[in-house]
């Protein structure tokens, strides 16, 4: 199987989660996810599954 990446956005935090757990219980090990807060802080969640973190600091940038 080919390596690939997929990026996901949604509007809400638990819907996040979801989507997370349900690709965690599939086998998918390199996952993470990144967010905002209301005050335009980005936070990285689980930067350490092999997921690189300039990868994820790049796309948290485009986060409303």
């Amino acid at each position: 199987m080919s390596a690939g990446v997929l990026f996901g956005y949604f509007g809400r935090q638990n819907e996040a989660r979801r989507a997370f757990r349900q690709l965690w219980g599939k086998g998918y090990r390199r996952a993470a996810w990144a967010r905002k807060d209301s005050e335009g802080n980005a936070r990285l969640v689980n930067p350490l599954f092999g997921v690189p973190r300039g990868l994820l600091e790049d796309h948290a940038r485009r986060l409303v």
